[in-house]
Order: C-alpha cells, then sequence, then structure tokens
C-alpha cells in the first residue's frame, strides 16, 4: 500500500529538469535518514496558479502514511525559488489554499472535497522563531478521507550565496507545543548560505 502511495505522489510532481536530475547530491533540506525525499519544480502540476520557479523539496517522516504513527502527516518542505516571492500573510493564505486544495483534487480524483481554509497569525519579528506560525483546515484526500487541521511554521529568507529566496515550511496535525515538533525542528535547510 505505502509503496503505491509513493508512486501515486510522484505522477503527481513535474520531474526535475536534466540538469537537476543529474546532480544526484542535490538537496536544499536535511532531515533524518528514515525521513523520504521527494523533489518537485516550479510550476507544480496540481498547483499551477502558484505563480513560483524553483524547486520543492520536501521531507515525509517515517510515520506520514501512517494514521496510528505519532509523526502522521508530519513533514517538512522548502520552495527554493528563483525570485523573491514578497510573501505577505494574505499571500501566504491564498497560496497554501491554492496548492492543497489543488493535491487534494488530484488525489481525490477530482470529486467535491471541503475546501482549504488557512489562517496565518502574522510575521513575528523574533529572528529565533519562524516568520509566520498559522493552522490550515484541509480536506486530507490521502488517508482520513475528511477535513484535518494541520498546524505550521513558515520561515521565508534570502541564500546570499545561491542566489535564492527560500520559503520552509514543517507541518504537522499537532499543536506546536506538541512533542512531534522536536522531531520536525531537527529538519533544516542544509546549503550554507553564507558568501
Amino acid at each position: 500500500m505505502e509503496k503505491h502511495l509513493w508512486i501515486l505522489i510522484g505522477l503527481l510532481t513535474a520531474s526535475l529538469t536534466a540538469q537537476e536530475a543529474a546532480d544526484a547530491d542535490f538537496a536544499v533540506l536535511k532531515a533524518p535518514e528514515n525521513w523520504r525525499t521527494e523533489l518537485i519544480t516550479f510550476p507544480l502540476s496540481f498547483a499551477p496558479d502558484l505563480d513560483l520557479r524553483g524547486i520543492e523539496d520536501i521531507r515525509f517522516a517515517p510515520g506520514w502514511a501512517d494514521k496510528s504513527a505519532e509523526d502522521f502527516w508530519n513533514y517538512a518542505f522548502v520552495w527554493y525559488l528563483n525570485d523573491n516571492p514578497k510573501l505577505t500573510e494574505e499571500k501566504l493564505e491564498n497560496y497554501m489554499e491554492a496548492y492543497f486544495d489543488g493535491l487534494m483534487q488530484v488525489v481525490g480524483k477530482s470529486k467535491e472535497i471541503e475546501k482549504t481554509t488557512s489562517l496565518f497569525f502574522g510575521k513575528v519579528d523574533d529572528p529565533l522563531q519562524p516568520d509566520f506560525i498559522g493552522k490550515i483546515r484541509v480536506y486530507d484526500a490521502f488517508f482520513v478521507k475528511d477535513v484535518i487541521t494541520l498546524y505550521i511554521k513558515v520561515r521565508i529568507f534570502f541564500c546570499a550565496k545561491t542566489q535564492k529566496h527560500m520559503v520552509f515550511f514543517r507541518v504537522a496535525p499537532k499543536s506546536f507545543g506538541d512533542e512531534v515538533w522536536k522531531n520536525l525542528n531537527e529538519v533544516s535547510v542544509g546549503i550554507n548560505c553564507k558568501k
């Protein structure tokens, strides 16, 4: 079952360019070895309205696809972008809604699903904290076949060394104080961005 799920996810995503595929060491994120990796190029086939160019690098926790696991639906991803996305709270909410609605429509085979709603709590001005935190109510077409709430932390920054903009997301269905966030916080950007 899990093998078929990963094949389905792979089919939903666009392949990397030939140059990126040839670079077997390409990765933006660093995660524990037992986390599954996936790379997708923009524009995303399931969310073409996201006006972004670059790569999405994803890390899935070992229990991401297991409803009984502590780390069910835990994952992290970074948008490694050519241009500044100039994200505001409102734009981030719109992007998340388009992203998850598109993904769930494809997974759910376009049957009628409840629309995603997202709520971000504004920009956080503490350099040790994420830039945005929020919650997303999304229809889980993968596993639960019902609406779930996902908690999300977002960090936005520019990598001077590679001249790329990054939007780094950590996602879990458990609130920010839960133990699962310790493991999520182990996922980090593996590129040294200092010149």
